[in-house]
C-alpha cells in the first residue's frame, strides 16, 4: 500500500502526459530508430530481420516492438505513445525502489519527485523514444544488482543490449557497478573470485549480442555504423581539438537545463560531509553508481564526431539527483527546504533556458519540454504551404524535418521536404529547432530572403522563407 500511495501521483502524471502529447509526431532520432524501423517491419509483415542498408546500424528490438503494437492496435500516433507508457510506469516503480534504498521513508516521496523531475527524462517521456525503455531497463538492472536478483538481471541485460548500441555499452557499466556494489555495499574483498562471481548473469547478454553482430556483419559487411549512411560521418574519430570540444560539451550537458544548481549543491554537501567525516557507505556506493556509467559512456562518445546528446546521460542525471536527495537528509530542515526548493525551481525553469541561446548554437531540443510547441506549429505551417499551392517537394528544410510524413506523422503520405539548398530552392522551411543551418546560411536567409509566414509559440518559432527576387 505504501508503494502505491507514494508512486500513484507520478504514475497518474505520466498517464496524463501521454494523453496530452498523443498527437505529437516522431521527433529527432526517434524518426529513424522508432518509426523508420517499425514501418519496415510493419509493411513487410516481419518477413525480414534486417532493415534496408540506409537505416541499418541499430539493434531491431525497439522497431519490432512498435511494429507489433501497430499490428495489434493500429498504426497511429496514439498507439505509439501508449506503447511507451508501460515503461514510464516502470521507471516510476524502479526509481521508487532505488530511492527507498538510500533515503529514509519520510523523505522518499520528495526525493522521488526530485529524481523524476529530471528535464531530459520528462522530454523523452513525451516522445516515442527508445531511451525511455533504456532508462527503465538500467534502473531495473541496478535494483536487481542491489537486491541480489540475478535471474532478473540476466534477462534485463539481454533486452538492454538489444535496444541500442548505447545499451551494449551500458552492460559494461552495469558489470562494473555490480563489482563495485559488492566491494562497497557488501564489503567483499577485491579478488579474482569476486570478478568471476558476477559474470554468469552477463553471459546470456554477451551471447545474444555476439550472435546479432555476427548476423549483421554477414548481411551488411559492417557493424556498428555504415560510413555511407546519414550519420556515418558522425562515427568518425575526432581530432585533438574535437576531443577537447567533446569534453566541454559533456560538461555543458551536466550543467544545462537547470542542473547547475544541482551540481553546486552536490559539491557543497559532499565537501561538508567529507570535512566532518559524515560520508556514509551508501554515499560512496551512490558515487560509484554515478561515475561508472559516466566514465564508461564518456570514454566512448568523446572520441567520435557524433553529437553528444543530453539523453545519453539520463540515468546519470537521475542518480545525481538521488545522491542530492540522499545528502539533504543530513542537514537541518530549514537548509534542506531551501536547497530542495532551489533545485526544483531550477529544474522546472531549465526547460526554457534554450530560449536564451542564440540561433547559431546547436541545442538539445529533444532534452527539454520547450520543444513541445514544434509539432502544432509544424502542422500549421504545412497547412499554410498547401493552402497556398506550394509543392512540399519544392521546399527545403533540415533535420529532423526531412523524412516522409508517413514516418514523422504516420499519415500514409509519401510527401517530404527536400534537404535545404539555398542556391536552387525558392522556399525554405526553417525553425530554431533545427541545428543544421550554418551561420552563413542563417545570414543569407536574414539578408536576402523574405519571411512570408511565421508561427511562434513560447520558445519555438517556424518560418517560411521565400527567395527575394
Amino acid at each position: 500500500m505504501t508503494t502505491l500511495k507514494q508512486t500513484f501521483p507520478f504514475i497518474l502524471f505520466f498517464i496524463v502526459l501521454t494523453f496530452l502529447v498523443r498527437n505529437n509526431g516522431f521527433f529527432w532520432d526517434s524518426i529513424v530508430l522508432g518509426s523508420g524501423y517499425a514501418n519496415w517491419y510493419y509493411t513487410t509483415d516481419f518477413k525480414h530481420l534486417f532493415v534496408p542498408d540506409e537505416l541499418a546500424g541499430y539493434p531491431p528490438l525497439f522497431g519490432m516492438y512498435l511494429a507489433l503494437g501497430w499490428k495489434l492496435f493500429g498504426k497511429t500516433l496514439l498507439v505509439s505513445h501508449v506503447l511507451i507508457l508501460p515503461f514510464l510506469i516502470g521507471i516510476v516503480l524502479q526509481a521508487y525502489i532505488l530511492v527507498s534504498r538510500f533515503v529514509k521513508p519520510r523523505y522518499t516521496f520528495w526525493v522521488l519527485l526530485l529524481v523524476l523531475l529530471e528535464p531530459t527524462l520528462l522530454a523523452q517521456a513525451t516522445q516515442v523514444a527508445p531511451d525511455v525503455i533504456l532508462v527503465f531497463l538500467y534502473l531495473l538492472c541496478l535494483n536487481s544488482i542491489l537486491g541480489g536478483k540475478r535471474a532478473v538481471l540476466a534477462l534485463a541485460l539481454i533486452f538492454i543490449a538489444m535496444i541500442s548500441p548505447r545499451g551494449t555499452i551500458l552492460v559494461i557499466a552495469l558489470y562494473t557497478s555490480d563489482v563495485l556494489a559488492g566491494l562497497i555495499g557488501k564489503k567483499e574483498r577485491f579478488t579474482f573470485k569476486l570478478l568471476l562471481s558476477r559474470i554468469p548473469a552477463y553471459i546470456p547478454s554477451f551471447i545474444v549480442t555476439c550472435i546479432w553482430l555476427l548476423l549483421h556483419y554477414q548481411h551488411f559487411g559492417w557493424i556498428f555504423y555504415n560510413k555511407d549512411s546519414d550519420w556515418g560521418q558522425g562515427s568518425q574519430l575526432v581530432s585533438l581539438g574535437g576531443f577537447i570540444k567533446n569534453l566541454v560539451v559533456i560538461g555543458w550537458r551536466f550543467a544545462d537545463f537547470g542542473k547547475a544548481v544541482m551540481l553546486i549543491l552536490l559539491a557543497i554537501l559532499l565537501i561538508v560531509a567529507y570535512k566532518y567525516k559524515k560520508v556514509q557507505r551508501d554515499t560512496v556506493l551512490l558515487l560509484a553508481l554515478i561515475f561508472t556509467p559516466l566514465v564508461i559512456l564518456s570514454g566512448v562518445v568523446v572520441f567520435y564526431q557524433n553529437p553528444i546528446a543530453h539523453r545519453y546521460y539520463i540515468v546519470v542525471f537521475m542518480l545525481m539527483l538521488l545522491l542530492l536527495g540522499h545528502l539533504l537528509q543530513f542537514i537541518s530542515s530549514v537548509k534542506r527546504l531551501v536547497a530542495y526548493s532551489l533545485t526544483v525551481i531550477s529544474l522546472l525553469a531549465g526547460h526554457y533556458i534554450v530560449a536564451l541561446y542564440p540561433d547559431w548554437l546547436s541545442k538539445g531540443w529533444d532534452g527539454t519540454l520547450a520543444h513541445l510547441p514544434y509539432f502544432h506549429l509544424r502542422d500549421k505551417m504545412i497547412s499554410y504551404i498547401k493552402e497556398n499551392d506550394i509543392a512540399v517537394s519544392e521546399v527545403g528544410s533540415a533535420y529532423p524535418n526531412l523524412r516522409t510524413f508517413e514516418l514523422t506523422d504516420l499519415s500514409n503520405s509519401s510527401e517530404k521536404f527536400e534537404p535545404k539548398d539555398l542556391s536552387t530552392q525558392d522556399y525554405i522551411f526553417y525553425s530554431n529547432i533545427f541545428n543544421d543551418f550554418t551561420d552563413e546560411e542563417l545570414e543569407e536567409l536574414n539578408s536576402n530572403w523574405v519571411v512570408i509566414k511565421e508561427f511562434k509559440d513560447e520558445a519555438v518559432f517556424i518560418r517560411l522563407y521565400k527567395r527575394n527576387k
